[in-house]
Parts: C-alpha cells; structure tokens; sequence
C-alpha cells in the first residue's frame, strides 16, 4: 500500500484550499493511504475529509512561540511517535508550509519522494513563486494552484495524463437550504485585513431591514466587535455566534445563508466549500489574486493600485495612512453607486487555474511565461495589454537591456533598477540554477520581437 503524506500547518483556510490538490493525489493514486498533517487545533477537519486521514500535530512539542524548535532530542522523540502510525515507507510527501517546523518534519520523516517547500525536487517552482512576495502585484497564481503546482511539475515529468484542471467543480454543500439569513464575519488575522466597524454596521442594517437573520461569526477574541454591533445596532434577528460555534457549527450556519460578508478568513473558504455565495473586501495585506477563494460565485473589491499604490502591503509593517484602502462604502455597493478607488474583479480559470480580472498589465506578462514555462505552453500570448501601453512596453526594453550590466547579486542596487524583472533578482538569490532566468528573458524579448 502506498503511503502518502502532505504537510499543511497553516490556518484552516489554508487547509481548504489544500482539498483540490487531495484530489488530483486520489486521481493519480486511487489506492493510495493518504495523510494530512495539520495543526492540532484544525483537527475537527476530519470530518469533512474523506478519504483523508487527518493527522493532527501538536506544534508545541516541536516549538516555542516564537517559532524556535525546541530541543533536537525531545523534537526527534515527538517525531518517532508520530512516524509509528505507517505500516510501511512513505512513498511521497509533499510540504505545503515555508516554514521552520514542516521543513524539518519534511527531512525527517524517511522518504522516497519529496516535493514542495524547501525540497530539492521542487526547488524551481517553490522558488519562483516565492520570488514574488517581494512584488505580489507582479504575481497572480492562487495558493490553490501553486499548491497543485507542486505535485504536476512532478508528474508531468512521469509522462502522466493528469493536467491542471481549467475548473475545479465546486465543493458540493453540506446542507442545502434556502433561508434569509446572511453571516458577518467579525474578524480577520491582522486589523489591517479586517472589515472597518462601519462596514459591519452598513451590512447589517441593510439585512435587518428586509427581515433577514444577520450571523455574527467569530472566534472567542473577536466577541468584542459583535457585543460593540450588538451596542449599535439592538434587533432581534440579530445572532451572535461569536466564541460559541465547533467547526461542524460553523459550516451548518455558513450553509443556511444565502451570503457570507467576510474578509480574507477560513470562513471565506468554508463558504466556498458549503457552496455559499460570499462578499469581500481585499485590503491591507490581503490580495485576492493569491488567496481568494476557489470560487467563481463570489464578488469581490480590492483597492485600485493607481489610487492606493502601497496596496497591497506588509502584515508586520505599520500603516503610515490611517487605513485609508479601507475606505470602501458597503452602502454605496448596496445602492449600486460605485466606489472610486476601487475595483470589482471577475473571477476566470486557465490552464493554471484561477485567475481574476482586471488584472496588471505586467502581471498578465508573467502569467503568460509561467504556461510557456511550467506548464508546456509553446505558443507566445496574441494581444496582450503591454503591447498597447508605450509605458510598460518602454519600461520592459529598459529593464532587458540592463540586465547585463546591472549586479545583480548585489541586491540593493539591482532594486533600484528593476520592477518587472525584480522577481528574476530574488529567484537568482534562492536557486543556483539559472535556466529559468535565461528563458524567461529570451521570452520576454521575443514577445518586444513581435
């Protein structure tokens, strides 16, 4: 029997999206025993995992909370134990977390194939993608996708049938019934991803007042923010669940509602697994291209970059500008009188996966050399944005010819030159191996060429 594992540590969320790639592993592998690890405190996600034996990982046996590893003896007796659950070899892992913790659960666990963060059969594609935190506007791959990515590059090389999927069919719906009930989210991760108190306030009212029942969702710590709607807004209809509801409450709740308003949360994604609709507002450091749910029946907005151009930023950095990309008006969305600055985006697949519209016009560049490149696309793109704004087509035939005279191992200066080509700078700085580099600005100056 084929043993299996894939590392996912991070937030429930993340888990969500790790589903499509569970898949293609049980397309390719049908008999296969697969193991997910996750976060202890995710465990309840068993239940909506078939097929998937839910390994739950006590972080505090591995680390402080810092994020240091303990020492190497007691980290080594923790991973001995949870090692004895397989009958036989591990035949694949796949490590989906860039982190200290599954990096080194990743080397310790005894292995025939390994891929994904910090593996050396994933090296180029965990590099590439990663070369773009530093410029995510230059970016578009879902984290869906990349996680996917990690398991086609390998495959693909094995002369498989498996193609990334145009479309992954949605999740079906844990319950299916029709009320008139909405869900507010009262919290995001980092105060610079949540909602403002006025856009709880607008959204609410508008439901109370057509006799909707308006749920609030949230952990315990976010209780705060519903007692001070509660203080707001007194009604009857109004629920909240905050601090009150296990996972499998959640998803009943999230299913019985004909929309979710909710920044980029897990609860984002648990609508998407229950089928729900969902509104959400992208901002401060969350970017939709990367982590919007898999799901084309959703409306989202995010800041115009023109309009705020330090969006979208840094989760640890300090806001110099008042959260002013928060300035989004729900009643104005309610209305239909539109808010400047910024944009509704449409959601689309490809031969990657999700990708979103409108989208940058340098970031469509990339899109096109990452089919060319991973994904076996021989022909170059026909009437791409770029090559009608005499602005970014200048700016690319500047950059190309600098790159032979520019340093660019020494990476302030190389940043000082660079924009579209600054992805190629950080990936120069992550793998030794240039090939990459040398076809994407052959690709690039064949597309100048046309």
């Amino acid at each position: 029997m084929i043993n299996i594992v894939v590392i996912q540590l991070a937030r429930l969320g993340d888990i969500i999206q790790t589903i499509p790639l569970l898949d293609d592993i049980i397309e390719v592998y049908p008999e296969a025993n697969i193991h997910l690890f996750v976060n202890e405190l995710f465990q309840e996600c068993h239940f909506f995992l078939k097929d998937i034996r839910v390994v739950p990982v006590v972080l505090e046996n591995l680390a402080d909370k810092n994020e240091n590893l303990s020492s190497k003896q007691s980290v080594e007796n923790y991973l001995i134990q949870l090692s004895a659950i397989f009958s036989s070899k591990i035949s694949l892992l796949i490590n989906l977390n860039n982190s200290v913790i599954s990096k080194y659960i990743t080397d310790f666990l005894d292995c025939d194939t390994k891929l994904g963060f910090g593996t050396k059969d994933s090296l180029e594609w965990s590099a590439f993608v990663t070369s773009f935190l530093p410029t995510r506007h230059l970016g578009s791959l879902n984290l869906v996708d990349i996680f996917k990515g990690f398991f086609y590059q390998n495959i693909k090389n094995k002369n498989h049938s498996l193609m990334i999927k145009t479309k992954d069919s949605l999740w079906k719906s844990v319950i299916s019934t029709t009320k008139k009930q909405i869900a507010l989210q009262c919290g995001a991760r980092n105060i610079k991803r949540q909602f403002t108190f006025q856009h709880y306030i607008d959204i609410a009212k508008h439901y109370l007042q057509r006799d909707y029942q308006v749920f609030l969702l949230g952990i315990k710590s976010e209780s705060k923010t519903a007692n001070a709607i509660f203080n707001k807004i007194k009604h009857k209809n109004l629920i909240d669940t905050t601090g009150k509801t296990d996972l499998k409450m959640l998803l009943e709740i999230v299913s019985s509602c004909e929309m979710v308003y909710t920044p980029d949360t897990g609860t984002m994604h648990l609508a998407t697994f229950c089928g729900t609709p969902f509104t959400s507002l992208f901002c401060g450091p969350a970017y939709p291209f990367e982590t919007l749910a898999y799901n084309p029946a959703v409306t989202v907005f995010m800041p115009d970059r023109e309009v705020f151009p330090c969006y979208p930023c840094k989760d640890d950095e300090v806001c110099p500008y008042d959260f002013a990309c928060h300035s989004f008006s729900f009643s104005k969305f309610f209305t239909g009188e539109g808010n400047k600055g910024f944009k509704q985006l449409s959601v689309d697949f490809d031969k990657i996966g999700q990708v979103l519209t409108p989208i940058d016009e340098m970031a469509v560049l990339w899109r096109e050399f990452t089919k060319f490149y991973f994904f076996e696309s021989s022909t170059l793109p026909h009437n791409l944005p770029i090559l009608y704004i005499e602005g970014n087509s200048l700016l690319l035939k500047r950059e190309l010819r600098l790159w032979d005279i520019v340093d660019i191992n020494d990476l302030e200066v190389a940043k000082s030159n660079f924009h579209f080509l600054k992805p190629l700078i950080y990936f120069n700085k992550l793998s030794k191996d240039k090939r990459l580099i040398q076809s994407a600005l052959n690709y690039f100056n064949s597309i100048l060429s046309k």
